[in-house]
């Protein structure tokens, strides 16, 4: 019997697979097979490493794999150094080749000095999307130091979370491409004003302008307040508009002309008689400041919002948010001002249909 166990042990031995002779090859040369990819494939294994940093460490596993990296269409980074240093060298690697889609940076507490190291060769590089976030809110900014944000001639979107960082903005140069523009927590610096560059000569195919928090430095000709205390938007192609806490609340001064705009949401201060709206007729969405619903906290913030609304015969979908002081349930009477259909109770209010009531 043991001799049967010892005979049938060695038959399921024999039946192993046993490597073959090109295997037997690739082990005893020590073969790569990955490398052996083409390099479309291998750019798509790097873009799944997660970041532009992890993606140049596998430069070191061969010479095959020392300007795959520079191939990447997107260059991402993660909590970078402050200098920037490592950004810019990517973006000015010698076997980069043109273009890029899309440049993705978030850091936990950049300066100036560091976004000035390498945002000028995004230029060189992008025809996509920029996307670039700080973390921190800096409450120590130098009010004389600020960022100049250069001409993006091909770029295709911008979106800047600068943390209350000052911005500059260019005298001149055309957007030729750029169809949306971000501009989160920034300090708007210098004569050259957000109208001037958004404007349809300098940017011709934008179709979103989204701006949150947007102050002015103190050295911005204009008064005590860092709000914003006017803005001309003039873009006949624009579709989408947001504006978040950007005007000052006494009296905001705005020429709106974006008469293709299909959304606006106008989340801050409203005055009738200094606010110019011009013609909306194919807006679809509106979106407002909130409203205050009990007591006497801020009558003048709500008539705003109130005249706001009558600007409008017909809105399809309306979005209200709620401010109540000292009440836990959102509640409101939707029928005083408007008919409605589908009326959403949360933490905004949502009217799918607007009909004004004379």
């Amino acid at each position: 019997m043991a001799q049967q166990c010892g005979g049938d042990g060695g038959g399921i031995a024999a039946n192993r697979a046993k490597p073959s002779s090109s295997d037997a090859a690739a082990i005893a040369s020590d073969e790569d097979r990955l490398s052996a990819f083409p390099d479309d494939v291998l750019v798509l294994i790097l873009l799944g490493l997660g970041t532009t940093a992890e993606a140049v460490q596998t430069s070191v596993l061969s010479r095959r794999w020392r300007r795959v990296w520079t191939l990447l269409p997107e260059l991402r980074f993660h909590q970078v150094p402050d200098d920037g240093r490592r950004i810019r060298e990517a973006l000015v690697a010698p076997d980069a080749p043109l273009p890029l889609r899309r440049i993705s940076v978030t850091a936990e507490d950049s300066g100036p000095d560091s976004l000035q190291a390498w945002l000028p060769e995004v230029t060189r590089r992008l025809s996509g999307n920029l996307f670039y976030q700080n973390m921190a809110l800096r409450e120590d900014v130098d009010e004389d130091e600020a960022i100049q944000l250069p001409c993006f001639e091909n770029a295709t979107g911008v979106e800047l979370t600068l943390g209350f960082l000052g911005l500059a903005l260019p005298f001149a140069g055309t957007f030729t491409r750029l169809a949306k523009l971000g501009l989160y927590r920034v300090r708007l610096h210098g004569p050259c004003e957000l109208g001037n560059v958004v404007s349809s000569s300098r940017c011709p195919n934008l179709r979103k302008l989204h701006v949150y928090g947007a102050l002015v430095c103190k050295t911005s000709p204009s008064t005590r307040s860092r709000s914003w205390k006017w803005l001309t938007v003039v873009a006949p192609a624009l579709k989408e508009l947001k504006l978040f806490c950007c005007f000052d609340m006494c009296r905001p001064v705005a020429i709106i002309s974006t008469p293709q705009l299909v959304l606006l949401d106008w989340s801050d201060s409203y005055d009738l008689r200094s606010v110019q709206l011009g013609k909306l007729g194919q807006l679809l969405r509106l979106r407002t400041d909130v409203f205050l619903v009990h007591g006497q906290h801020n009558l003048l913030h709500d008539r705003g919002l109130l005249k706001l609304l009558q600007q409008f015969q017909f809105i399809h979908d309306l979005h209200i948010p709620l401010g109540y002081h000292h009440v836990s349930l959102l509640f409101m009477v939707a029928s005083y001002y408007c008919n409605k259909a589908d009326l959403e109770l949360g933490v905004g209010v949502r009217v799918t249909r607007l009909n004004r009531v004379r």
